[in-house]
């Protein structure tokens, strides 16, 4: 069992493949966006998360949500029912896994991958009905039309629209209109005119569009119109189609490049039907029944979207993990993004910490962003603007959509955040560094500028935040100012191969650097000469150095790890166990402990006083990245094919732990999701309980007996479990005392009068009240009052 980290949460999870639903509250509209394993609630007002549900066993299939939150998830077979975020019941009795959920009144309709359709009451939460349906008739879309009672209209995978009574549970009517389109879509297949658009950088969905015969055909949408009798049909060949139901005519036909996977109509008067068109969302004017507007929307395929109802307010949810929220206000009809809530759209390369909080977290990964989480509030979180470089590629006429490269390395330092740049970035095929400020979030206009031929490979920023080092292919080394982006000098020699790392001291004394030549090489910082080269006996791939104490951690191709003391220049420490590439490792806060991980799946705990391993886990994902919270709260990691970044908390921070044996075979850890949020309160409560029942015990006689340790062997010492901060604060206990002790007892307040005198004029105010009588003047009035006391005497006699 993992004894120092345990799941807390993820961050940077928004959306996913499946499409989101979309319900009316009483002042707000709730937006529920199934997750892998979980689902999250949104507010459309502010896209603030309003609860999110329970992790399920299995991944989630669809959802379907109504009005008084009432949340239906699929999972497997089962079909569980949520009120708010509590399980009202699972509803069971399907032998397949659950494909589509629909609301008809007070009915779900379910159906399953063997085309089984059952109709279940949400009142009585049992089996009303049930429609199997042939191995060649697959129901892929579902409507039900307004005003039709318990009329349902399906929509299968070879083209077939019909309308079926689900009381009587027969077929009442056929398109024969719509499956005579579908033969004809079927033909253009087969003649191969329908083939992916290519992207404006080379690619193309190839998951958006068919690749067998016949799949072109299939239903993938049904919407209902704002007018009544009419539907909205789209198809996997990208033909869109208005028809009317009752009639049996088709209205107008539009074709796009993209399967049409989301439609929805406009509801607020103006006659505009939208599609998803790959990344796109096409505008088709209904009354002139023609192309409107083609905008691009998100950087991945759209897979659902939505409009307010009586709004011109459209949501939409693409695979780029986006949730936008969009506003047709502009005289062009062109849509203006109001509110979103986004993060990484392909697996992050990169995280750390900024500064000494916790919040504060960066992740670069190759989707080309560089993005900043709050571990708190998730609604702060954000990508850093780039429009910098977006306005110089404008005057030089470049590509503006491209954006940045993807970032190879980055590095930080908070002390001059308010003055300049704070982070510099390294990406990949630059021969220069890029800087951005953390406190305004954004790209600056400044470059480090290099004498290197060949792209930069490593970065580091002084601990005074002056300075940057950078580090070439060529093994070439570079000192820039931070401030004016001028380089300042190099080193006198080079590496034989690549810089693969480059660290400062803390006191900016040396600088030291590694690469792929096997050499740890220290320079001097002020003359840049060499003061010593250590042979490692092997490439050095990555490193890492200790923020206080002076240990420089390099991981070898011999998948080796070793610990460099740069006071004395000599290797302290070898540890050997990875069975595969290391990818990362990070110092804890007080470098007692080196956290490493491997593409083997494994993250291992290093103990550097006793030279040992003391604890280490696996998960079902390579760790690509790890970052340590200064304050020692959190480790963060970053993981191979998933774009969320897991968060895991220290539980030496909150209990006391005695570090035993680790076994022989790791722990598989699962990685943390967002239904680790609700236990992070039950981690906090359990560790405030821990806390009191500790400080009942403080009080209790028998507390040494009942904690001390077993003596290991004769000679030697046992440490103590408590924590050195505890330790620490022992000989301060009188002197928090005294400062705690109140100054003075408490007082009650004043109470006001309940009519507030005025003071007479044109203009009414209010009398200022008298200022209450000190000591000093009570006891002169009282003195007063005897002296003209004994003069009253005085003259009665």
């Amino acid at each position: 069992m993992a004894q120092i980290f345990q799941h807390f949460r993820v961050l940077g999870q928004v959306t996913s493949s499946l499409p989101f639903t979309l319900e009316s509250l009483q002042t707000d509209c709730a937006i529920t966006v199934p997750l892998d394993k979980t689902y999250q609630v949104f507010s459309l007002s502010n896209l603030h998360v309003i609860f999110i549900g329970e992790q399920q066993q299995k991944h989630i299939k669809c959802i379907a949500t109504r009005s008084d939150t009432t949340t239906y998830v699929a999972t497997g077979s089962s079909i569980h029912v949520y009120r708010k975020n509590e399980k009202v019941c699972t509803l069971a009795g399907h032998e397949a896994e659950v494909r589509h959920l629909s609301i008809f009144g007070d009915l779900l309709l379910s159906v399953d991958e063997d085309n089984t359709m059952r109709l279940w009451a949400s009142r009585a939460r049992q089996c009303v009905g049930e429609l199997r349906f042939g191995s060649d008739y697959a129901v892929t879309a579902v409507m039900h039309p307004h005003t039709y009672l318990n009329k349902a209209l399906l929509g299968t995978a070879d083209g077939r629209v019909e309308l079926w009574n689900l009381r009587t549970q027969r077929c009442i009517f056929q398109f024969r209109s719509l499956a005579d389109l579908a033969t004809a879509h079927r033909r253009r297949l087969r003649e191969g005119t329908f083939a992916p658009a290519l992207d404006e950088d080379g690619g193309s969905d190839e998951e958006d569009a068919p690749t067998r015969p016949g799949e072109g055909s299939a239903v993938l949408s049904l919407v209902q119109a704002p007018a009544i009798d009419v539907a909205g049909i789209g198809y996997a060949s990208g033909t869109i189609i208005v028809h009317n139901i009752r009639k049996d005519q088709p209205i107008c036909v539009f074709s796009q490049s993209r399967p049409a996977r989301a439609l929805d109509f406009r509801s607020d008067g103006t006659p505009i039907m939208v599609s998803a068109n790959g990344r796109d969302l096409v505008q088709w004017n209904l009354e002139e029944r023609r192309l409107f507007m083609q905008t691009r929307l998100h950087d991945a395929p759209i897979v659902g979207l939505r409009f307010v109802p009586g709004q011109n307010i459209l949501v939409t949810s693409a695979r780029d993990n986006a949730l936008k929220v969009w506003i047709f206000d502009q005289s062009d009809g062109s849509p203006r993004l109001l509110r979103s809530r986004s993060a990484h759209s392909k697996p992050p390369r990169a995280v750390r910490f900024f500064g000494d909080s916790s919040l504060n977290l960066l992740s670069a990964g190759s989707d080309r962003s560089f993005r900043f989480f709050n571990t708190v509030l998730d609604h702060q979180s954000c990508a850093l603007s780039q429009k910098a470089d977006a306005v110089l590629r404008r005057k030089l006429r470049r590509n503006v959509r491209g954006g940045l490269a993807p970032i190879r390395a980055f590095a930080s330092c908070e002390v001059r955040d308010r003055e300049w740049a704070s982070i510099a970035t390294i990406h990949r095929g630059d021969r220069y560094a890029r800087l951005w400020r953390f406190e305004s979030k954004a790209l600056v206009k400044t470059r480090l500028q290099t004498r290197f031929e060949h792209e930069v490979t490593a970065v580091a920023m002084s601990p005074c935040g002056n300075f940057a080092a950078l580090g070439s292919a060529a093994g070439q080394i570079d000192v820039c100012n931070v401030q004016s982006g001028m380089r300042r000098g190099g080193t006198a020699e080079d590496h034989a191969g690549r810089v693969t790392s480059l660290h400062f001291d803390p006191l900016n004394r040396f600088l030291v650097s590694t690469g792929t030549d096997g050499h740890a090489k220290m320079w001097d910082f002020q003359t840049r000469k060499l003061l010593a080269s250590i042979d490692c006996g092997s490439p050095c791939h990555r490193a890492a150095m200790g923020k206080d104490a002076q240990l420089l951690a390099v991981a070898l191709g011999t998948l080796e790890v070793i610990v460099i003391d740069p006071s004395t220049q000599t290797i302290v420490r070898r540890f050997q166990g990875h069975a595969s590439e290391i990818t990362d490792m990070t110092f804890s806060p007080d470098c007692r402990w080196l956290i490493t991980a491997s593409l083997d799946a494994t993250v291992r705990v290093w103990d550097l006083p006793s030279a040992r391993m003391c604890d280490w886990f696996r998960v079902r994902r390579a760790v690509t990245s790890l970052a340590f919270s200064a304050n020692g709260e959190f480790l963060a990691t970053a993981h191979a094919g998933s774009r969320g970044i897991s968060l895991w908390v220290n539980k030496m921070q909150s209990k006391k732990l005695v570090l035993a044996q680790p076994s022989s075979e790791p722990e598989m850890l699962e990685i943390p999701n967002l239904a680790s949020r609700d236990r992070a309160f039950q981690i906090i409560h359990e560790a405030a309980l821990t806390a009191h029942s500790a400080a009942a015990d403080e009080r209790d006689p028998t507390l040494f007996a009942t904690t001390t340790q077993n003596q290991l062997a004769a000679g030697l010492v046992t440490l103590s479990p408590m924590p050195r901060d505890a330790v620490l604060q022992l000989p301060l206990l009188d002197l928090i005392k005294q400062r705690n002790r109140p100054q003075e007892a408490p007082q009650a307040p004043p109470q006001a009068p309940f009519f507030l005198p005025t003071v007479l004029g044109l203009e009414p105010e209010f009398q200022a009240p008298a200022p209450a009588p000190t000591a000093e003047a009570k006891a002169g009035i009282g003195a007063k009052g005897e002296a003209k006391g004994e003069g009253e005497a005085k003259g009665e006699g």
